[in-house]
């Protein structure tokens, strides 16, 4: 039933038609701008905007016409102002394209859906390399003992000299001080293209080395839709997730995160989302920590 102010209905408003405009982003988002007139002026200004619709008219009489496509489309921006002795309207109305594919985990493809990827580098604590996390238990101990200052660099190591010739000295509980010698293995260990032993990681750590360049590889899923994201989407931010739509298949021992969902609207009903995914260092993410993660820590 058409809303009705002092009288006048909706269909009070003459839509121009030649002053409609469909315009679709680069995510499938439809946004239609419509003007007409009030055919009374006996009303207010206030009145003359309240008789723009929520939903686009997709009659005949509208600003579109018979557009089904487009039903159901709703408003985002509405204005009314006085122009050529009447009241004149202007809205606009928002709706996300309806043509999908579906993937295998059952999410929805747009064909207009965009994707962004970046390649980048950002710092990392040197012991989550994934060489330093294949160590051997000790080993990864005794890093961590460097690190938190419970192992020293022996001030006083000279390669050359026989006198106090230990590059790394522990604690002697008896005195208290830093006097026994501490050895780290020289034994290598091997992951993707990387080698290095644990007595290469201390000296790393013994000049102030104490964090890495990760190369990460960041892949964005932007698309329109008439809902946000689900639940259960939300849900999957922080686990591991399989492929992602639109994203590059890893190499073995890779993993993808979804680690976080963007959801925006300037109506509530037309919806743009932006899945962003992240992929893991070699070895995959670490599954003491998050779900589906297959890295280990122990060697």
């Amino acid at each position: 039933m058409a809303r009705t102010t002092y009288g006048i209905s909706t269909s009070a408003i003459t839509w121009e038609k030649t002053k409609s405009e469909i315009n679709v982003n680069e995510t499938g988002l439809v946004e239609i701008s419509v003007e007409g007139a009030v055919n009374s002026t006996s009303i207010t200004l206030a009145d003359a905007l309240a008789l723009v619709p929520s939903t686009l008219p997709t009659t005949a009489s509208g600003p579109i016409g018979a557009a089904t496509a487009y039903a159901g489309a709703k408003i985002s921006t509405k204005s009314a102002g006085y122009e050529d002795g009447t009241w004149q309207v202007r809205a606009t109305y928002t709706k996300g394209e309806a043509q999908t594919s579906e993937f295998p985990d059952g999410t929805d493809q747009s064909d207009s859906d965009r994707y962004e990827r970046r390649v980048v580098v950002q710092e990392e604590a040197i012991l989550s390399h994934p060489v330093a996390l294949a160590f051997p238990t000790k080993d990864k101990n005794m890093l961590a003992n460097l690190m938190s200052g419970n192992i020293i660099a022996n001030p006083n190591y000279d390669p050359e000299s026989e006198d106090q010739n230990y590059e790394f000295a522990g604690i002697d509980v008896a005195t208290g001080e830093y006097s026994i010698a501490q050895t780290f293995s020289h034994t290598e260990v091997t992951v993707g293209e990387i080698t290095a032993s644990p007595l290469a990681y201390a000296r790393l750590i013994k000049v102030g080395i104490l964090t890495y360049q990760r190369k990460s590889i960041r892949h964005a899923w932007n698309t329109s839709r008439n809902d946000p994201a689900t639940n259960a989407q939300y849900r999957k931010v922080g686990a591991v997730v399989d492929q992602p739509p639109g994203a590059p298949t890893l190499a073995d021992g890779l993993q993808w995160m979804l680690t976080g969902i963007i959801d925006s609207s300037t109506n509530g009903d037309s919806w743009q989302t932006s899945y962003e995914y992240e992929a893991s260092g070699a070895g995959g993410f670490l599954g003491v920590i998050y779900v589906g993660g297959e890295q280990v820590t122990d060697a």
